[in-house]
């Protein structure tokens, strides 16, 4: 979106999939300028996932206490929904997207995880693909959006005039919007719809590491160290913002068929603010909880956030919690606080091989009790067991069944492939004819897709299948 005050507006061509009706509004100019959405004048609703329409065009700005999905619009506090006068109206949009960019921190250095291109969203750019879970208040949903090529995870909180859902609401995109780390999942685009909001982020095509671990069992340690990488990266971008998560787990760990990990469900985290370092509100999943969060003073502070890093990998090693759940809430706290520190078990359950003398070693310094005596992710970052661990993974990577195609791989691309095709190809719209541009779509869409294995190869003989069938189905028809 640029230009000049009146000279924003513009007009919307008729959708190609039926009953997509949008439109937006916008004030002022320039880069300070945010945007709303509003329904249009006919009294048409937009309709999140699994409705009549998709919109995620809405720039927004969110701090700690209010999320603003536009200027003159709509503005979320934890005190309640606002509604503004109506601004100028709109009919197209392009937001100003938030990507994963470098870190200010040490992490910014380092090689980073393929991240997502920069994205406008518009109605008529996303195609519902599947649903993918829920999250810590939301359902989320797994979309193909058109311009960039690429599947996003669409994640809708529904009921937001509910007081606790807005306040995690608001404080998840205060932290989403504020890091800048290619291991913390980025923002793409948030819109509003009748007490719910949807917002978009970058997909993460293997979940979260517990559904890894659920899935395929216990994790190698190079695999570990990997995952230990990407954290400690995340994190310290993190803490060096002055933020604490609260809530590292495996489930909020997220991991692609590359093994990139990325820290996600920023619900429960708390930015730190001015001296007050410590943090006193008790949230998270009590299990990966550090002994000070469960002590009677309940003091804590960044320390918390290394210490579940090295419970959620001996989780992963080991495939059993370091902790029994059997007798409750109570019996979980006294174990925390009263017993040793979990440990790794003498060998991996699966392979049978020995864990290395860096990876114990590692794991003992994140697991203190003391959280004086814890090292920073800074400092783990510089520890025997990650310092050469991406050279490690560069020239010798692991192999894992997560890099491997999935039914969902296939069912994507399919509906992918037929969704290029009703948008650039099906009779009264064009003609594929292998032409420059044609194939370099076909191209961008192998690379973008992020499928293992997929070639451009295989991506074209597929399309052209696709072509086929359904143009003779479209000659039948006619007939």
């Amino acid at each position: 979106m640029s230009g000049d005050g009146d000279a924003m507006d513009t007009q919307i061509t008729q959708p190609r999939r039926p009953g997509l009706k949008l439109s937006l509004e916008s004030t002022g100019s320039g880069p300070e300028s945010d945007c709303m959405i509003t329904t249009d004048g006919d009294g048409g609703m937009i309709k999140l996932i699994g409705g009549d329409a998709i919109d995620l065009s809405a720039s927004f700005h969110a701090t700690d206490k209010t999320l603003r999905l536009n200027h003159h619009g709509i503005v979320i506090k934890e005190s309640g929904i606002q509604e503004q006068p109506a601004g100028r109206r709109l009919s197209a949009l392009q937001s100003q997207p938030l990507t994963a960019a470098s870190s200010s921190s040490s992490s910014s250095t380092s090689p980073s995880p393929s991240s997502p291109p920069h994205f406008s969203f518009n109605a008529l750019d996303l195609v519902d693909l599947r649903p993918v879970g829920k999250g810590a208040c939301g359902v989320v949903r797994c979309a193909f959006h058109i311009p960039s090529l690429s599947r996003v995870a669409l994640k809708t909180i529904s009921n937001i005039y509910d007081a606790e859902k807005r306040k995690q609401f608001i404080a998840e995109l205060a932290a989403l919007t504020a890091l800048h780390s290619p291991y913390i999942v980025p923002v793409l685009g948030a819109a509003y719809n009748e007490g719910s909001v949807t917002i978009a982020l970058a997909y993460a095509n293997r979940h979260s590491l517990l559904d890894v671990l659920k899935a395929h069992g216990p994790l190698h340690e190079r695999m570990l160290q990997r995952i230990a990488l990407h954290t400690m990266r995340g994190l310290d971008a993190m803490h060096h913002a002055r933020c604490i998560h609260r809530d590292i787990k495996p489930g909020n760990i997220l991991i692609t068929s590359n093994a990139d990990c990325m820290l996600t469900d920023f619900g429960v985290a708390k930015a730190l603010e001015g001296t007050l370092d410590l943090a006193k509100t008790f949230v998270g999943t009590t299990v990966f909880m550090a002994p000070e969060r469960v002590s009677a003073d309940g003091r804590y502070s960044t320390p918390s956030d290394i210490w579940s890093v090295g419970v959620s990998l001996c989780y992963l090693a080991s495939g059993k919690l370091p902790y029994s759940t059997e007798g409750g809430y109570f019996s979980i706290v006294r174990s925390i606080r009263d017993d040793p520190p979990p440990t790794l078990p003498p060998r991996h359950p699966t392979t049978g091989e020995s864990f290395s003398a860096p990876f114990r070693e590692f794991l003992s310094l994140t697991l203190n009790k003391d959280p004086n005596h814890r090292p920073t992710a800074f400092q783990l970052l510089q520890h025997p067991f990650l310092s050469h661990a991406e050279d490690a993974w560069r020239t010798n990577p692991v192999q894992h069944p997560i890099m491997e195609v999935t039914p969902d791989d296939e069912s994507d691309l399919t509906a992918i492939l037929r969704t290029l095709y009703a948008q650039h190809y099906a009779p009264g719209v064009g003609e594929y004819r292998r032409s420059l541009f044609d194939l370099s779509r076909l191209q961008r869409l192998a690379q973008q897709i992020n499928i293992p294995r997929l070639t451009m190869k295989d991506v074209q003989t597929r399309f052209e299948k696709i072509y086929e069938q359904s143009r003779k189905m479209a000659q039948q028809q006619t007939q």
